[in-house]
């Protein structure tokens, strides 16, 4: 026993004072964790699986965006039309005050002129009488 015993002292000489981990690197196209050192992070990228996933998140990723500028076309196109709409009910309502104004104007500011007038030189005389 005294040999058993006497290895397993030199064993405890022999390892490090302290545990200490190894850095370990996550892989966000495998979800997988491998050792953060360059052989090992190499060998990991030219990996088949790997490979097949990157393509597979390139090719999600170019749908995403072809599916964003689509609904947002769509969103523009729906603005557009929205403010062509909201333009040719604007030039209809002007239309109908240019023609309502111009019809109903016509007749009543030739009186008010005339009136202004006649009132104005009133006054004038008014004033020149020290009346006013």
């Amino acid at each position: 026993m005294a040999s058993y015993s006497a290895s397993l002292t030199d064993f405890c000489i022999c390892r490090a004072d302290y545990w200490k981990s190894q850095p370990r690197k996550f892989c966000q196209y495998c979800k997988c964790w491998i050792a953060d050192n360059k052989p090992s992070i190499e060998f990991h990228e030219r990996g088949k699986n790997h490979k097949e996933n990157v393509a597979a998140k390139i090719s999600e990723k170019s749908i995403q965006k072809a599916k964003q500028e689509e609904r947002m076309s769509k969103e523009f196109a729906a603005m557009e039309e929205a403010a062509l709409k909201a333009y040719q009910e604007d030039l209809k309502r002007m239309e109908r005050e240019a023609t309502a104004t111009s019809s109903s104007e016509t007749p009543a500011k030739k009186p008010q002129k005339k009136a202004a007038k006649a009132s104005g030189k009133g006054q004038t005389a008014n004033r020149r009488a020290g009346l006013g």
